[in-house]
């Protein structure tokens, strides 16, 4: 509800907080396509906007009609193509050009949770670099993030954060983004849990 997002991003600016992420989910705006319904994303935006706070969005998550065809059925399979993903961030960046000016380019795509049926740097390289250009060509001034990457290890699945950068820059992909990002998420361990060390 209203009142409810107004408590949780009051208590989150009382505490300190300056910057509230929000996913720009491609498959909660436009379900089918050419249909497209702002409305839940903006009630967000305007409220973290209207408390002085910065929206950091993660421009993400393709609608099943968008999927690559072999993870149709996967809510977080990757796009099946990089510039119909981009031509999405072009519009939100359009609608959202007055608010927001932090975007990241999809959620974890080094683990196969997010970029179903596996992460392939090479692949969202592509991805990366066209959304790169879509939201720049609307806000020239914006800063475009790679998208933040997993806690994970090398193991045929998955791809290790370091892993997948280093694939990303032997790409040439560190020309499309401003700055790189890693979730250092350590749930259900303590960070100082000596198992989690591996990744």
């Amino acid at each position: 509800s209203d009142e409810d997002l107004g408590r949780e991003l009051d208590i989150a600016k009382n505490a300190g907080m300056f910057s509230v992420r929000i996913d720009i989910d491609w498959s909660v705006v436009e379900p089918q396509p050419g249909r497209r319904d702002w409305s839940s994303t903006d009630r967000v935006v305007d409220a973290i906007v209207a408390r002085g706070m910065c929206p950091y969005a993660i421009v993400t998550y393709a609608p099943a009609w968008a999927r690559v065809a072999t993870a149709r059925d996967q809510p977080y399979a990757r796009p099946a193509s990089p510039d119909a993903f981009a031509a999405f961030a072009a519009l939100a960046a359009e609608r959202y050009r007055d608010r927001i000016v932090l975007w990241e380019g999809w959620n974890e795509p080094n683990i196969t949770t997010f970029f179903t049926p596996l992460p392939d740097p090479t692949v969202y390289a592509l991805m990366l670099r066209a959304t790169y250009r879509a939201i720049k060509r609307v806000q020239p001034d914006s800063v475009v993030l790679a998208g933040g990457m997993a806690p994970a290890v090398n193991n045929g699945t998955n791809i290790s954060p370091t892993a997948f950068l280093s694939s990303l820059y032997t790409l040439g992909a560190n020309r499309y983004f401003d700055a790189f990002n890693v979730h250092p998420y350590t749930w259900p361990f303590l960070p100082n849990d000596l198992s989690t060390a591996p990744w």
